[in-house]
């Protein structure tokens, strides 16, 4: 495709000016391409993923993480503050602290509350990065739902100890 502009001057005379659009339009269909093709692997995951400021307020996160907490829509758990996410502000608080030493932080176990305010353990990945549009400190997060092994994880270890004291018992 071509773009053509043309004006009459003073004299009489046109000036035109034409640009060649194909490799713009090209360009653009890529990127559209490549925006849907991100999006859907963010909606897709079964890792929940999330971005909030450093105040807390959560800007986007994908309908994994909205699950995982039991909440019924995105639109609903953007309207919270990440504080509420948290059994106490100390939580948060050492989150944070750890967070701005460090700048990234992998395999953290941590809990999170849900809507109900029952616990969700889960294994995070997170960084603080600046937004390219604000240029504000925000921190994204990749988190896994590990509850159901942690589950486990407590039933065997009170099994174990059940099974010490009854063997410890029987020695007397």
């Amino acid at each position: 495709e071509t773009e053509v502009h043309a004006k009459m001057l003073s004299d009489g005379r046109y000036l035109g000016v034409a640009r060649e659009l194909t490799e713009r339009i090209k360009s653009e269909q890529k990127l559209r391409e490549s925006e849907i093709k991100y999006r859907n692997m963010v909606e897709r995951n079964l890792a929940g993923i999330y971005q909030t400021t450093i105040q807390g307020k959560i800007l986007s996160c994908n309908n994994a993480f909205v699950k995982m907490l039991g909440y019924n829509s995105q639109k609903d758990l953007l309207q919270k503050n990440a504080a509420i996410l948290y059994f106490s502000d100390t939580d948060r608080d050492d989150f944070l602290t750890c967070l701005g030493k460090k700048g990234e932080l992998n395999d953290r176990e941590t809990m999170l509350k849900k809507k109900d305010g029952s616990p969700v353990y889960m294994i995070e990945n997170c960084s603080m990065v600046k937004d390219i549009i604000t240029v504000e400190d925000i921190i994204e997060w990749v988190v896994m739902d590990i509850t159901e092994r942690k589950k486990i994880e407590n039933t065997l270890h009170e099994s174990e100890e059940t099974f010490r004291r009854l063997f410890d018992e029987s020695a007397d």
